[in-house]
């Protein structure tokens, strides 16, 4: 599985986030560093362009606690439900208590839920700090300076392309 690492390196200790996720990954996984001195968008884009699996993880430099399997453990729902268009991973705090999270369902108890929607017209809408994704044409609009809207930008136009598809959190990866 391809996992693109989207760091412009300006984010403290995402070296060590770096060699801690090459250390938790399958020997058949495969990160894609961006690593540019550019807006999130253009790092985000950089990484789509080496994609080559049918579904890929996109990984933010600020995420740790990675364990063993959780690649596999964050795909299998993807594998057998054709539904799903993408999947984050429950977003933990620094203390370990569950983080506030967009599309929040409050379903902490099963191993996957789908998604709560947002307000705005009807999407749902997902973190995007780790997400696993079905590949697709879709590219970030680089018109985005810094980062924190190009994401929310990419939810709802995954909500346009995949009007029945389903956006899920997966309690069992917990980051």
């Amino acid at each position: 599985m391809d996992i693109i690492f989207v760091t412009n390196k300006k984010s403290e200790g995402w070296e060590k986030r770096l060699d801690d996720l090459d250390k938790s990954i399958a020997s058949t996984d495969n990160i894609i560093f961006t690593g540019l001195d550019a807006s999130a968008s253009v790092n985000r884009n950089f990484g789509l362009d080496k994609v080559v699996t049918k579904e890929f993880i996109m990984l933010d430099d600020d995420i740790e606690g990675f364990h063993p399997t959780w690649t596999d453990r964050f795909a299998q729902h993807m594998w057998y439900n054709e539904k799903i268009v993408c999947m984050t991973a429950r977003l933990l705090n620094p203390n370990g208590s569950w983080g506030s999270m967009m599309g929040n369902n409050n379903d902490y108890t099963s191993r996957h839920a789908k998604a709560g929607l947002s307000g705005y017209n009807g999407y749902t809408r997902l973190p995007t700090a780790c997400l696993i994704l079905k590949k697709n044409h879709l590219r970030y609009d680089e018109g985005y300076i810094g980062s924190g809207y190009e994401d929310t930008d990419m939810m709802n136009r995954l909500n346009v392309l995949y009007p029945d598809g389903e956006f899920h959190i997966n309690n069992d990866v917990q980051l």
